[in-house]
């Protein structure tokens, strides 16, 4: 039976093995439309690949002289090209568009600018931070 020390170092690596996954897909991936332009790659990768595959016979692969192991990774390379799109697409939900980074931009600046009125020069520093 799992006891609630165990339980509890469960939950800390699953929330950090999760927010590594969003750091790793903002670097990736600055904004959604980037996400969406990957993901329209990956598509026509799979389907290239599929296309592929399907005119791939045996006499092709004799005639073209294809290692088996090339004819293997060709037949494979749809599937890896699919649990590629399988990953990505979760990603819509946590990557900002264009304009949700230029509100919160919009909304930092306006931070930034109330801490320098108030002289608060530590605080209108580590927004610009954000900012940038």
């Amino acid at each position: 039976m799992i006891d609630a020390k165990q339980r509890a170092r469960h939950l800390i690596a699953d929330a950090k093995r999760k927010a590594n996954i969003i750091a790793n897909a903002r670097k990736k991936f600055p904004t959604r439309e980037a996400l969406e332009d990957a993901i329209l790659e990956c598509q026509a990768r799979v389907e290239q690949e599929q296309e592929a595959a399907a005119t791939t016979s045996p006499a092709t692969v004799a005639e073209n002289h294809m290692s088996v192991f090339d004819k293997m990774n060709r037949l494979t390379s749809p599937a890896a090209a699919e649990d590629e799109l399988r990953k990505l697409y979760p990603l819509r939900l946590i990557l900002p568009t264009v304009g949700d980074l230029a509100e919160m931009i919009g909304l930092n600046q306006g931070h930034r600018e109330r801490a320098m009125r108030e002289l608060d020069m530590k605080t209108a520093n580590s927004v610009q931070k954000e900012i940038e």
